[in-house]
């Protein structure tokens, strides 16, 4: 079959047919790699974004349990829980279920 066809004709054929498996692995290849970089790139950007979303929470969370002790510790709040106890106290006194008294209320 290929004896029929003269150099001339084989020749072109020949080159175009290495032109084109050339062009198209290169392309493949380049596609991979592309690909490959993109991905990288998107792990990278997520495990930055994780990070600085953990040390937002972490440090919101600082500021509320900071908040939180100062509240605790002052004088003006532990006075409250005691007359608050003590209001539960005299409701109970009277006879009256605190957790009803209060839905009412």
């Amino acid at each position: 079959m290929l004896k029929n066809i003269s150099i001339a004709k084989k020749l072109p054929a020949l080159f175009a047919i290495l032109t084109t498996i050339s062009v198209v692995s290169v392309g493949t290849l380049s596609y991979m790699e592309i690909s490959r970089s993109m991905e990288r790139d998107v792990l990278a950007k997520v495990g930055a974004t994780e990070e600085a979303s953990g040390n937002i929470f972490e440090s919101t969370f600082a500021r509320i349990r900071a908040d939180l002790k100062v509240m605790a510790e002052s004088n003006i709040s532990q006075d409250a829980i005691v007359r608050l106890g003590a209001g539960f106290e005299n409701i109970a006194k009277e006879g009256k279920d605190p957790k009803a008294f209060l839905q009412k209320s």
